[in-house]
């Protein structure tokens, strides 16, 4: 494998590498910048957090954290990606160190954690920053034909803390399929991210917030934020007596959205009956299992098994639930 570390990315790209001890130090670092996933949200792209509740994280409120589980999976599985993108594309990877944060002096408000760093094979020894995902099987439909566009943004993100032209995304959806792009520097992209992330690091610095929309995580954010409350009554705006009659409404309209969206959702159904898929001249319904799959808690032999228990170790095999979601396409849709 080449010789790669953080100090030739500062010497060739004039790069700065921040390297922590903790999980602990690196987190409340991150906290004088804006991430390469924070430039998602930002953007209104992630599924993941909202502008509000990042802003409300920036000012420093501890918002309900994402599952340590989750987090760990997607830590442990990174050589085996890793790997796998080096047997598929020749390239070799060079882990930057899991507690790191790369910034670039002509964007100090950003900041990127890189996964690896992936040298090309042959002379030209070409450098691209690689970025890692674990999804669950449930999002394959959203690799078949690209990557998700928020980690597009995230990617470009770390091109611009790198210094890099070029980059790459790789993933293994659901344990088995291998998915990976390689990845150019997008000019009106990255001039795009780094408008919206300055102007929203400066409202940061002022103390200015997002104004909350309907992402779950606003809703969440405000949860964490305000969990009791307390016995007060104040004085409202009157565009709020505007917002009663429209929350209303609309309260009532889900309602009827709900019934009219499971009644048709049981009508195509039931003609499906048996059938995965039913065709349309303008398009397609399907109606195919998913989950049911073995997941181990420990892979072993029988002979294993029975060590296990035999020290008092409980091993349980478990099976996933097993269901049918519908689904339709247009054509061209």
């Amino acid at each position: 494998m080449p010789k790669f570390n953080p100090a030739d990315l500062l010497e060739k790209l004039g790069t700065t590498v921040l390297t922590f001890e903790t999980r602990e130090e690196w987190l409340e670092a991150r906290k004088g910048f804006l991430t390469a996933s924070d430039a998602a949200v930002i953007l209104g792209e992630s599924p993941y957090s909202s502008k509000y509740a990042l802003a409300q994280e920036k000012l420093g409120y501890n918002l309900a954290p994402v599952e340590a589980d989750y987090l760990e999976a997607g830590r442990r599985m990174e050589p085996v990606i890793a790997q796998w993108f080096e047997d598929e594309t020749g390239y070799a990877t060079f882990d930057p160190g899991t507690y790191a944060l790369v910034t670039n002096p002509k964007h100090p408000w950003l900041a990127a954690t890189l996964d690896r760093v992936a040298i090309g094979p042959g002379k030209s020894g070409e450098v691209r920053v690689l970025e890692l995902k674990n999804p669950n099987a449930f999002k394959l439909h959203e690799w078949e034909e690209d990557v998700p566009f928020h980690f597009h943004v995230q990617n470009q993100v770390q091109m611009l803390c790198t210094g890099l032209c070029q980059g790459a995304i790789a993933s293994i959806v659901g344990g088995r399929h291998f998915r990976y792009l390689m990845t150019e520097r997008h000019d009106a992209l990255c001039k795009h991210v780094l408008k919206e992330t300055e102007t929203f690091w400066k409202d940061i610095q002022d103390g200015v917030v997002p104004e909350p929309d309907g992402h779950p995580a606003t809703g969440e954010a405000l949860k964490s934020i305000y969990p009791e409350g307390e016995p007060e009554r104040i004085p409202l705006p009157q565009e709020f007596d505007e917002l009663m009659v429209e929350f209303e409404r609309l309260r009532e309209d889900r309602k009827a959205l709900d019934g009219r969206f499971d009644e048709i959702k049981h009508k195509v159904e039931a003609v499906l009956g048996d059938a995965h898929e039913g065709y349309t001249p303008n398009g397609k319904w399907t109606w195919k299992p998913q989950g049911g799959n073995l997941k181990k808690h420990i892979e072993v032999e029988r002979a294993e098994v029975e060590a296990l228990e035999a020290a008092g170790i409980r091993y349980k095999d478990v099976w996933t639930p097993r269901f049918r979601v519908l689904r339709c396409k247009r054509k061209g849709g």
